[in-house]
């Protein structure tokens, strides 16, 4: 039987408030039909931690079980973060999001000067991408090397027209916010969110990194002849067994505004905490931050400003997924949060975090919740 019928078996005989045993079934049903090593799964209600569980192993090589409190790299849920400092100088009067970003930015191609900073944040630039879909690096390293390759590239399509989701747009993101604040961009989010938030564990690293606490990301995939890529972009193919490598993920300097946090969930939670106090922003900005971007034939795009958003027309959830076998959904009024950390990049996690969402709603069923 597949898992996504389980699923919905396990989702219409939810009628007890064992919802703990609950999300054990449904994490060790996850784990076990995907061959996941590892999980950590917290909720959160109105800003308060009400479950916080680790399941199986943060590293099979030495049998180190999961703590909830482990740290791992949480790829493009990194986006929310810069999203949010850019709403901070939005918040200070410093940034206009209908601002072109080569009037703030010195040295960007001319071919870029009607995108605006909504238009990086909400993935509708038009601008090429920095990653050309056959590699796991990127095409530059460097903020300056990747602006002048991506130059050579025409748009794909106008400003505004279409959403299509892109990385480039938080690598110029990362730019406004160092011009703006005059600060290094990983200084400014540590003065900004890490510290005050008291997120020790957060920060900019990769697999190359050495962190206490780090957990590995276990991939079902095997590596091709070079030993780098693997995934969809190599020759490998999933294991018949319970074999698992090392999946190798990378973040250059180029890409660690959209992918390269390190942190555990703990912390994760508490910057969901401090988005339900409105400690970091006040609610009107929160309420610019959740707004459905219009395109240009008036239809919505599929983020906000920088977050993807579920519902039709008035989105009632936020959140966003990372590569690396983690997501993180929030309601927006905060009444619940959601956040799961797997360390198997191939985890179809948004299964389990939805899932879990309904068994701490009252409906059956959320509109709109399924993509």
């Amino acid at each position: 039987m597949r898992w996504k019928t389980i699923l919905i078996i396990l989702l219409l005989i939810t009628t007890t408030p064992a919802h703990a045993d609950r999300v054990d079934d449904l994490v060790s049903g996850l784990m076990k039909e995907q061959q996941i090593p590892g999980a950590v799964v917290v909720t959160l209600q109105n800003g308060t931690i009400i479950e916080q569980r680790a399941y199986g192993l943060a590293n099979i090589e030495f049998s180190v079980p999961m703590k909830a409190d482990d740290v791992f790299s949480i790829a493009s849920i990194t986006k929310l973060f810069t999203a949010t400092a850019i709403f901070e100088l939005v918040q200070d009067g410093k940034v206009r999001l209908d601002d072109k970003t080569t009037a703030i930015v010195p040295g960007l191609p001319e071919l870029w000067k009607d995108v605006t900073i909504l238009n990086w944040l909400s993935h509708t630039s038009g601008l090429p991408d920095l990653y050309d879909g056959a590699h796991i690096l990127p095409i530059a390293f460097t903020p300056v090397e990747a602006i002048q390759k991506l130059a050579e590239k025409p748009l794909e399509f106008k400003p505004g027209e279409k959403t299509r989701y892109n990385q480039t747009g938080f690598l110029l993101l990362r730019l406004v916010i160092e011009k703006v604040s005059r600060k290094p961009f990983e200084e400014f989010m540590t003065d900004r969110v890490f510290q005050p938030l008291g997120m020790k564990t957060a920060r900019f690293a990769d697999v190359r990194d050495v962190i206490p606490a780090k957990v590995p990301m276990y991939s079902r995939l095997g590596p091709d002849a070079s030993r780098l890529e693997f995934g969809k972009q190599n020759e490998g193919r999933a294991s018949p067994d319970d074999q698992k490598w090392i999946a190798p993920f990378y973040y250059p300097e180029s890409v660690r505004a959209g992918a390269g946090l390190v942190m555990s969930a703990l912390d994760l939670a508490k910057f969901d905490a401090a988005l339900t106090a409105n400690t970091l922003l006040n609610a009107h900005t929160l309420e610019m931050m959740w707004a459905p971007m219009q395109l240009s034939n008036g239809k919505l795009g599929g983020y906000t400003a920088g977050w993807q958003h579920w519902g039709h027309h008035v989105p009632r959830i936020v959140g966003h997924a990372g590569g690396s076998g983690v997501e993180y959904l929030r309601m927006k009024d905060g009444h619940y949060s959601v956040i799961v950390f797997t360390n198997c990049p191939e985890a179809v996690v948004h299964l389990l975090t939805t899932a879990i969402f309904r068994l701490y709603m009252k409906e059956a069923l959320i509109a709109g919740l399924d993509r």
